[in-house]
């Protein structure tokens, strides 16, 4: 960006463009979110925008320019966030007529791929995970986190298993350390082509930190509770998504108030080729839901179910106690059919509640 003399406003953009390097900034002007320079010209070709331009200055000359209506401004969002971009919504933050020179502005919320809230940008039948990843010499800590709807997992495998989870998982968004190896970033572009990959500060990282911010979030004096004490690599990777998710959502995330362990060795080990051969969760024609094992079971009534029969699709069970106890409640309800019948009938009537808690603990919920 050019380094001229700016007006109050444009110098006021530039300092939220800065905090913000990474993302489309939204800047609330009046009735438009406006976006200016290499913002402007990217938001046009991916939106389809009008590119302009705006004198901004006394030497500045012509500013590129790309508007969408504040009333407008979900449906443009969520064609960025499908696309992988992030993007930090600036609003006026007083009022214009009260306002002594420059109105006062400042960032509300960063929504990403791995932080969209909004029904627009969800699919409704599985969880949207953001994904913090720590390396550790061949161990990987996980952590993985739906912020629409409070799901919070944390596990450590292998280095030579992460492939297999990352598809299992098929996060919307992973976080890394700024510092990671380039060569394991092209290895993890190969296993998820396309994610939106975003970097943390090394120092999120950091264990002893990770931990206390943990215990803050968790609201508990140790993580013994949940069995993740000694979980050193994934409680590094946990408090970076925990520092991530505040920091994009202005510390709005008291739903996340619980945490699960994941032990692999619950689960029957599918890897990503067995995945694929077969037919789990999309064909090999096209890679739809269409014929393949998901679609045939996925009889859900709820949003709620969907995404949990998705997660035990590809996580079957291996302990013979677990197992018998799911196959009761499945006998059960075979067994009695007009309970059965009355269940469905009520449950297609429950809205997502999940994601709808998540919306009003993130001051996002509306009517």
């Amino acid at each position: 960006m050019p380094r001229t003399k700016l007006t109050p406003a444009m110098e006021q953009y530039m300092r939220f463009k800065r905090q913000y390097h990474d993302a489309i900034l939204f800047f609330r002007m009046g009735d438009f979110y406006e976006m200016f320079f290499d913002d402007a010209k990217e938001a046009a070709q991916l939106l389809g925008l009008t590119l302009t331009s705006r004198n901004h200055g006394k030497t500045a000359g012509e500013v590129p320019l790309a508007g969408v209506p504040h009333h407008a401004m979900e449906g443009y969002l969520a064609k960025l966030i499908q696309r992988g971009r992030k993007v930090a919504i600036c609003e006026q933050v007083e009022d214009p007529k009260q306002a002594k020179g420059v109105v006062k502005r400042d960032v509300v919320q960063v929504v990403s791929p791995g932080t969209a809230l909004a029904d627009s940008m969800l699919d409704q039948q599985r969880n949207n995970f953001l994904l913090a990843l720590c390396r550790q010499t061949d161990k990987i800590g996980l952590a993985s986190v739906d912020l629409s709807t409070g799901d919070f997992t944390l596990n450590e495998l292998p280095a030579h298993r992460l492939e297999d989870e990352l598809t299992s998982l098929t996060p919307a968004e992973l976080l890394i350390a700024e510092d990671a190896e380039e060569s394991w970033v092209a290895e993890l572009k190969r296993i998820l082509p396309g994610v939106a990959l975003s970097r943390a500060d090394d120092w999120q990282f950091e264990r002893d930190g990770a931990y206390e911010l943990l215990l803050e979030q968790l609201k508990v004096q140790s993580l013994k509770g949940f069995g993740c004490d000694d979980m050193d690599v994934a409680i590094r990777a946990g408090g970076a998504a925990i520092s991530y998710l505040r920091d994009n959502q202005r510390g709005a995330v008291e739903h996340i108030n619980r945490v699960t362990r994941r032990h692999s060795d619950d689960f029957a080990l599918i890897d990503a080729a067995a995945q694929r051969n077969l037919e789990l969760l999309a064909n090999q024609q096209d890679g739809g839901k269409t014929n393949s094992l998901l679609e045939i079971l996925d009889q859900s009534r709820t949003p709620m179910g969907a995404r949990l029969l998705r997660r035990w699709v590809v996580s079957p069970l291996k302990e013979p106690a677990a197992i018998d106890q799911r196959l009761d409640a499945v006998q059960e309800l075979v067994e009695h059919r007009d309970i059965r019948r009355k269940l469905r009938e009520q449950l297609r009537q429950v809205g997502d509640l999940e994601r709808l808690i998540a919306r009003i603990c993130c001051q996002r919920a509306n009517g």
